[in-house]
Order: structure tokens, then C-alpha cells, then sequence
């Protein structure tokens, strides 16, 4: 039976993330993704308070070289491996706007693939934000040239960053990618996600636009079997949490 988790930067504005990580587990999630992007509570530890919680680490959503991620990258890939981890998932807008510099892209992250993922029996997959999944190379995309030029890659797939790129038909969108998609990242979206902190809805699932139940009932026939939900937002703990509690409420009588 596939999981259902969260990305841990729905914690980012929480005042004690270990004592909402354990209060998600008693929601019902089973597993957890740390972040890598501007988080308050460092990367290596994110992975302590989530297994204290009695949280899994799925999957840890690091960009290699960024400031809070490059100098610990080896103990990342450590820990991910020590969880028994799916993946190093890398964030949306990895590569360039030119085939060339797709190529370039590419071949870097295949050999951090090659150099620091594969030794430890961890998986690469890639998150979409909203311009990799625009035509942009003769109707082709950067998560489709990522895929051909990687072959090991794996797509994690983000429903509202999707919808936000324009890919509106999410059930079209995912079947597209098919097999290669190894993670699904289930994000609503409000009809005013345009105006909204960061442009995403920031509702729980179930509250926005989205058929989240024929995106969830496609990966599974797929073979997903890590459902992770992602949605930012809310001003205070009590926000937080009961987005939390919302989304899973929505998610568990799909799974």
C-alpha cells in the first residue's frame, strides 16, 4: 500500500517543527521529505526530527550546490541511505533555456548521479516547478529532455506546480510522463493561486481546483508508492496544522 507523506517545507513557518512533526505522525503520515531551500532548521537535522517523530525519510529535496546543501552533501546522501530513503529528489529550474545548456545540465547531474547516489543504492528524481514543464524545444519541455538525456531519472511530478505552468489537465499531464513517474507531489490550487505568497493556492488538498483523486488513482496504477503532499501557506501553527490535517483527511480514502 503506497504512503502518504509531506514535504517538510510546510513547516517553514511552524515556531516548533519537532512538535509538529510529531503531531503529523499522529495524523497518519508515515513519511517525510526534507528541504533544502532557505530552511530554518538545517538540513542534516530535519532528518533527526523527522525519524524522532516516527517519520521515514522518503526523500530528501536538495539542490546539490546551493548554500545550505553543498556543504554536507555527503552526509545527506549518508543519512538518506541510512533511512532507507527512495531518493535525492532535485528541485525545478536545474538546467537552461537552451538544448545545450539542457546537455550540460544533464551530464553534471547524471554524475553526481554516478558519483555520490548510485555508491549508496539511492534513486535520482526530478520535481517540476512551473517553467520546466512549459514548450519551450519545438514543443518539448526540460523535464522531457532531462529524461531523455538521463535515463536513470525519475519524475516526481508536482500537480500544482503543473497546473500553474499551464499543464491544466492533470490526469493528461501525468500520463504523459507514465513509468517515469517514481514520486507524486500532490499540490491544490485556488482559482486566485496567481495572487496568492509564491503564486500556489495554499489550501489543503480537497479545497482547491484539482481532481486529486484521479491524479492519486493514476500513480497508483502505476506503481507509485509515495504520495507526498506539498502545500504552503498558512501564518500561523494552528494554519499549518490543520492544513495538515485536511490534506490527509483528503488523501487517505484515496490510497
Amino acid at each position: 500500500m503506497a504512503r502518504i507523506g509531506f514535504q517538510m517545507i510546510m513547516l517553514n513557518r511552524h515556531s516548533d517543527m519537532a512538535g509538529a512533526l510529531k503531531k503529523a505522525a499522529a495524523m497518519g503520515y508515515q513519511v517525510a521529505e526534507p528541504w533544502g531551500w532557505k530552511p530554518p532548521v538545517p538540513c542534516l537535522e530535519q532528518h533527526r526530527l523527522a525519524e524522532a517523530a516516527g517519520l521515514q525519510v522518503c526523500s530528501g529535496h536538495y539542490a546539490p550546490n546551493s548554500e545550505w546543501v553543498k556543504p554536507c552533501v555527503e552526509e545527506l546522501a549518508d543519512q538518506l541511505a541510512a533511512a532507507h530513503a527512495r531518493a535525492w529528489v532535485i528541485p525545478g529550474g536545474y538546467c537552461g533555456n537552451t538544448v545545450e545548456a539542457m546537455r550540460e545540465g544533464a551530464a553534471k547531474l547524471r554524475q553526481f548521479y554516478l558519483d555520490v547516489l548510485a555508491p549508496r543504492g539511492l534513486k535520482v528524481e526530478y520535481h517540476n516547478h512551473d517553467k520546466d514543464i512549459q514548450p519551450m524545444f519545438d514543443g518539448r519541455t526540460q523535464v522531457d529532455l532531462l529524461l531523455e538525456y538521463i535515463p536513470e531519472l525519475g519524475f516526481q511530478p508536482d500537480t500544482g506546480n503543473a497546473y500553474k505552468g499551464g499543464q491544466t489537465d492533470t490526469l493528461a499531464f501525468l500520463k504523459h510522463y507514465g513509468k517515469r513517474i517514481t514520486c507524486l507531489h500532490v499540490k491544490d490550487v485556488r482559482t486566485d493561486f496567481g495572487k496568492t505568497e509564491g503564486h500556489h493556492g495554499n489550501c489543503a488538498l480537497g479545497d482547491g481546483l484539482l481532481d486529486i483523486a484521479s491524479a492519486v488513482d493514476y500513480a497508483l496504477s502505476i506503481g507509485v508508492q509515495d504520495v507526498i503532499v506539498e502545500q504552503e501557506g498558512g501564518d500561523s501553527d494552528a494554519q499549518i496544522e490543520d492544513m495538515l490535517a485536511r490534506s490527509y483527511a483528503c488523501l487517505a480514502p484515496l490510497l
